[in-house]
């Protein structure tokens, strides 16, 4: 039997220039660990395979 595994990835996307409106010009997301992040307004947190912050590139992602 072959086995498969999915792993699920997040990105805390980078604030863009529409997004400075936003309250302090910050995400409502915060990574809090390689596996975590939490919802600023909700404290609701999540957990996955892997989290990567808002600064990390999209070619870094990819070769991870």
């Amino acid at each position: 039997m072959v086995e498969s595994k999915i792993n699920v990835t997040v990105r805390i996307k980078p604030l863009g220039p529409k997004d400075s409106k936003n309250d302090k010009n910050q995400s409502v997301w915060q990574k809090v660990s390689e596996q975590s992040i939490v919802n600023t307004r909700t404290k609701e947190a999540f957990t996955y395979d892997r989290v990567f912050g808002p600064d990390v590139s999209t070619e870094t992602i990819f070769n991870e």
